[in-house]
């Protein structure tokens, strides 16, 4: 027995289907009046795939036998969810290539495919006001742009250069070029202040 071709409604009328489950009254309903489809749901709203469940329960895609293939958009810890069930890499694409990359250390990366940081740039990057493991809420004065440390111990800044480069700290006003800096010139394994 084979059946070409199986269409619920073809005059087009408000008419709804509905499959039901072991349990679950709409394991499927497509709404005809709002041509809309709910899954767990017999009013599905907002989109036109509806999805309602819990626990983990929700949208999985999964494109080949191996769970790095797939893809999953649901309720996880009470939080709205995307990304993988299983210890696999997960990357956001945008016309085709990666545009940010969370490997399985859930480290994110941004330029990179490959990040070896919690948070890993490559690439021209722009903060605002940025702290660095600093739980302080104000510093001395007004000169809190970028804070680190939290007064508890050792913290610093590296500035790393070429044996024959410079590693420098400019000041200017905004939207011209350096009027000043604070530099040190490398020379082999000597330094000293320009």
């Amino acid at each position: 027995f084979k059946i070409p071709q199986l269409t619920v409604n073809e005059d087009g009328a408000d008419v709804d289907f509905r499959v039901e489950g072991d349990t679950e009254a709409n394991l499927l309903f497509v709404d005809a009046g709002e041509d809309k489809v709910g899954i767990g749901t017999g009013t599905p709203s907002g989109a036109r795939l509806h999805i309602v469940g819990s626990g983990n329960t929700g949208l999985k895609v999964q494109v080949g036998s191996s769970s790095a293939d797939q893809i999953y958009l649901g309720n996880t810890g009470g939080a709205s969810s995307v990304g993988t069930l299983t210890n696999v890499g997960f990357n956001l694409i945008q016309n085709g290539g990666v545009a940010l990359a969370v490997n399985t250390s859930k480290n994110v990366g941004i330029g990179t495919t490959s990040p070896s940081f919690k948070l890993h740039v490559d690439g021209t990057s722009r903060f605002g006001s940025t702290r660095i493991n600093s739980t302080t809420e104000s510093t001395d004065g007004a000169f809190n742009d970028l804070v680190i440390g939290d007064y508890s111990s050792n913290r610093g800044i590296s500035i790393l250069s070429g044996a024959t480069g410079q590693g420098a700290v400019g000041f200017a006003k905004s939207g011209t070029t350096a009027d000043g800096y604070l530099a040190y010139n490398h020379n082999g394994t000597a330094t000293s202040s320009a």
